[in-house]
């Protein structure tokens, strides 16, 4: 699968999530994602995904039906599962996973670590 590939079906999802007609829900199940540039951080206890790619000025994520900037996911995840700290736990490591090696790639995260991922 290529870099415009993933690309496309991450911007048609974006769109599927917006309610928009000709969006479509992403399906990336077997896709081959070897050359490409995309973070698999793995898949998730509940069975979602986590991916990211660079796009434009920032890492965007994609985790089940969420396509979100890397710092809008940290806060995302940082508000969800105060019900089950292991689920929240397992989602933030996902994340900080993610951000280490976009780091270690270069990539614009779209925000400074340093501050924090408030």
């Amino acid at each position: 699968m290529t870099q415009d590939e993933i690309n496309e079906i991450l911007r048609l999802h974006h769109r599927w999530l917006r309610g928009e007609e000709d969006g479509q829900r992403a399906d990336l199940r077997g896709a081959n994602l070897r050359g490409a540039t995309a973070i698999d951080a793995g898949q998730g206890s509940r069975g979602f995904r986590f991916v990211a790619i660079p796009h434009d000025t920032a890492v965007m994520v994609l985790a089940g039906c969420r396509w979100l900037p890397l710092h809008d996911a940290w806060a995302h995840w940082q508000g969800r599962h105060a019900d089950n700290q292991a689920l929240r736990a397992e989602c933030l490591a996902k994340l900080m996973q993610i951000e280490t090696v976009a780091k270690a790639r270069d990539w614009t995260l779209g925000y400074d670590p340093a501050r924090g991922n408030e």
